[in-house]
């Protein structure tokens, strides 16, 4: 984590809010469903609509595609001009309270001041900084600043669009509540005591300087993260310091609940922000029950927004709003395991500060319980079962495909979730996977389930195949192992034009690569590999890179199955939703119970049967690997030959089949311990130097070998 910096002051000096970019308000009375998703296929920054006419941001080249396309769009003056000109130009020594707006010098101030005023619970740092060189200030709040603790994170985080500000006012109106109420109110108190608060009171500090919705490079930070669909590679290169700085610290942390203001109306609005097709339609999130039960939350203590004419109860799907590409909440939730909602808490972007104290008595209650709610679900501590110390683990509920990660520095893992009744899943590599089932979850407080899990050896790759020949594979008609070609996508995605491999053969295995599977196939059609040897392994996992389009299973399938040494196993199938990858994505299969121990396992992918209607690109695969737990027994000591050179020593030995590495060691005297110098899988180890650093040395190389085949399944 990056401590605070020396404060590098920047000033803006200007006399009208600046659009950092070439982009301009600009008001589109009406939008269909075809219309908004071709805006998001061509990625032009829809900025709101709540209710009335649209507002967009364009430039002049998407100005004239839009009129090309019979959109007419009208340029709006910017909303906040008057407001952002009154207040840039606010006399000196103008009076300040709690509901003025801040500069940005004023807020570094005021932060700094809370941590002298109350060092024992909370801290100021900064994640990094803005492109014009603006600290990205971070106020923590908590009683454990300093340990570790058994306790969630939660996340603040305001105006990422520059110009929307009152999310940043309440959040320090927020911070002084707990600041002064600790010790007084216990609700104040309790929060502070078993939560550990981040507020990022200001993400986009130039572009508030600025008037501006975008950063001072023109680019919208809420449209700058990974997207499952469009940029599905979690990655900082590309992206702005700003977005970067979040995703680090996010990365660093982790953050069971999370909360982002934003403005133009007023709406509690939960993921997904994005759909595979780019259409306006509900997209729904693993935990669509959740993120609606959290959402409700906050808006059913805010009357405006759940009172709303617009949305009912003041709530709204992202994606069935408008679609997003890249939004923070999508890639919080899809890349991190964090859950976090969007906040439009203002129509009018940058109000009259005189309305600020009503903005603050709308969302108090609803801050607070939302906050209150990274308390409920299950919650607990993974352990290694021998030692007893925190391990790093996958946590996830059964039936839902949404995983967090516990603390690696204290075990614990705080899963949100509605009252009911719970599997939980737990995994980490080199151990064996935990299923706690029967967990009750009532609407209280957090029902604690500690986990501890038995180590039983780091996994290895047991198979590895990127396609560059893969001649082995029996593949049937319509199956093939070549380069990788775009085409077909009559219905849903195309077929890839690069694999995913690090290689440059850019070959992959595919059905009908560069086109559609046929309609009317009337059997399924297989692409079988060849026998691997798993004998020796267990815990096994298969993963690879998949893109897939497939219609729903009433209309055509899609099979992967495994050979358990006596029959054809399903391991995956196509249910009642179409398919339609817009991107390469990893998959993830436990194959445990099909391939441990199995020394004849084999794996197929399966097309059809089909039907006479639609047709998609198919199956695509890439970068399969198969990972697993070798068995292994005592080491085998070798007859070594030792060749002396000056002061050099050299090692040799014969290599020994099946060996899956050897380990050199040395000692000074007979009835020392032997001393590890390292492993290799070479049959050679050179001591450069070794005689000028001892006079007698005794060496040994042993073997590492596999176990005997453990019993097929």
């Amino acid at each position: 984590m990056k401590r605070l910096l020396p404060l590098a002051l920047l000033l803006l000096c200007a006399s009208a809010a600046q659009a950092f970019g070439d982009r301009h308000p600009h008001q589109v009375d009406h939008l269909d469903a075809a219309q908004l998703q071709w805006l998001a296929d061509e990625g032009i920054d829809i900025d709101h609509w709540n209710g009335g006419a649209w507002t967009l941001w364009l430039n002049h080249e998407e100005l004239l595609r839009l009129s090309h396309n019979g959109i007419r769009a009208r340029e709006i003056p910017n909303p906040v001009e008057e407001a952002w000109r009154e207040w840039v130009n606010r006399p000196e020594g103008a009076p300040r309270d709690n509901f003025s707006y801040r500069s940005y010098t004023e807020l570094h101030d005021e932060l700094v001041a809370d941590t002298t005023a109350y060092p024992e619970i909370c801290r100021l740092y900064s994640i990094g900084q803005s492109v014009l060189g603006r600290e990205l200030l971070v106020l923590q709040i908590g009683d454990n600043l300093d340990t570790p603790s058994d306790e969630p994170e939660f996340r603040f985080i305001s105006t990422m669009h520059g110009d929307e500000v009152v999310g940043t006012v309440m959040l320090l109106n927020l911070i002084e509540d707990l600041l002064e109420g600790y010790g007084a109110d216990p609700r104040l108190t309790t929060i502070v005591d078993e939560i550990d608060l981040h507020i990022l009171v200001l993400m986009n500090p130039d572009g508030m300087e600025a008037g501006s919705r975008y950063n001072a490079h023109g680019v919208d930070l809420n449209r700058d993260f990974p997207d499952q669909y469009t940029d599905p590679v979690d990655t900082f290169e590309g992206r702005e310091p700003e977005t970067v700085a979040v995703m680090q610290w996010t990365r660093e942390r982790n953050f069971v609940l999370s909360m982002n203001y934003h403005g133009g109306a007023v709406v509690a609005s939960y993921p997904f922000d994005g759909s595979a097709s780019g259409s306006p339609v509900y997209s729904v999130a693993p935990d669509d029950d959740l993120f609606i039960d959290l959402a409700l939350t906050y808006s059913s203590q805010n009357l405006p927004m759940y009172n709303s004419f617009t949305w009912p109860q003041g709530i709204t799907n992202g994606s069935d709003w408008y679609v997003i590409r890249g939004s923070m909440q999508d890639w919080t939730y899809l890349w991190e395991g964090g859950l976090d909602i969007t906040l439009e808490v203002s129509q009018i972007k940058w109000p009259s500060s005189g309305t600020l104290p009503g903005y603050w008595n709308d969302n108090r209650e609803s801050m607070l319980q939302y906050v209150e709610k990274s308390l409920t679900g299950i919650r607990g501590i993974v352990r290694d079962a021998d030692s007893g110390e925190p391990l790093e683990a996958e946590v996830a509920l059964l039936g839902v495909d949404s995983r967090m990660v516990s603390d690696p520095e204290v075990g614990d893992y705080h899963r949100v979730c509605l009252p009911g009744t719970y599997t939980l899943q737990v995994r980490a590599e080199g151990y064996a996977s935990a299923e706690i089932s029967g967990i009750v979850v009532g609407s209280g407080a957090a029902t604690v389930v500690d986990v501890e899990l038995q180590f039983i050896g780091l996994p290895a790759t047991l198979v590895s195949e990127d396609f560059a020949d893969a001649a082995d594979w029996q593949l049937d008609t319509g199956w093939q192992v070549d380069a990788a070609q775009a085409g077909g996508g009559e219905h849903g995605p195309p077929d890839p034009a690069e694999d995913t491999s690090p290689t440059e053969d850019n070959r992959l295995l595919g059905y009908q690569i560069g086109g559609d599977y046929e309609n009317n196939l009337a059997q399924t059609r297989w692409a079988t590999s060849p026998v691997y040897d798993l004998g020796l392994a267990s815990n096994c996992q298969l993963t690879f890179q998949r893109l897939l389009g497939l219609e729903r299973d009433l209309y055509d399938n899609g099979t992967l199955q495994a050979w358990d040494g006596s029959q054809w196993q399903t391991i995956w199938e196509n249910g009642s939703t179409t398919i339609e990858d817009s991107g390469w994505h990893e998959e993830l299969y436990d194959l445990s119970e099909w391939a441990d121990g199995n020394s004849a396992f084999r794996l197929r992918f399966g097309i059809g049967p089909t039907d006479a209607g639609w047709r998609f690109c198919g199956w695509n695969i890439d970068d399969l690997e198969i990972r697993g737990v070798l068995e292994h027994t005592e080491p085998q000591e070798l007859v070594l030959g030792i060749t002396v050179t000056g002061a050099e020593v050299q090692l040799q030995w014969t290599p020994l089949e099946s060996a899956l590495s050897y380990t050199v060691e040395s000692r000074a005297s007979y009835g020392e311990a032997w001393n590890t110098l390292g492993s290799t899988t070479d049959t050679s180890w050179q001591l450069v130097g070794e005689l000028n650093s001892h006079d007698l040395r005794h060496y040994r190389v042993t073997a590492d070998l596999p176990a005997a085949p453990t019993a097929r399944r």
